[in-house]
């Protein structure tokens, strides 16, 4: 199979499976959004920016497993499995220990390359590029 052939049937796949595709991103989208408005809001009440930093940090945690869940959609999309989107997009919320300690080790392995110089982190980088995808693969 040559590249053309390749990139036409990606092509062809993206034209025919966009509502899919666009479904789950508006649906993750918005839950964040929502997520975030209200911790805004929260932090306009209680007046310190410390708290809602606070808070702002637990959310991004809490929504790493909706990430998970939609790459876990378009997976199972891409190979013709059907899933439920909003099964799919909360799917993942079983693993969310797991989630978050990979996530939290490669920005910190990333920021440690990265002190070396800038080459070597932008490598490191590459090379965890794909962690989410298979964290969204596993069982």
């Amino acid at each position: 199979m040559n590249r053309a052939l390749i990139k036409s049937r990606a092509k062809e796949f993206a034209f025919n499976n966009k509502w899919n595709i666009w479904k789950i991103s508006i649906i993750s989208a918005l839950i964040t959004y929502a997520i975030v408005f209200v911790i805004e809001m929260l932090g306009s009440v209680i007046g310190t920016v410390s708290i809602t930093l606070i808070l702002l940090v637990v959310a991004s945690l809490g929504v790493m497993p909706l990430t998970i869940g939609m790459n876990y959609y378009l997976i199972k999309l891409v190979r013709g499995e059907y899933v439920n989107p909003v099964d799919a997009l909360f799917s993942k919320y079983n693993l969310v220990g797991l989630i978050i300690q990979v996530t939290i080790g490669i920005s910190i392995f990333t920021g440690l390359w990265s002190i070396l110089l800038y080459i070597p982190g932008i490598i490191y980088a590459f090379s965890v590029i794909m962690a989410p995808y298979l964290m969204a693969d596993i069982a």
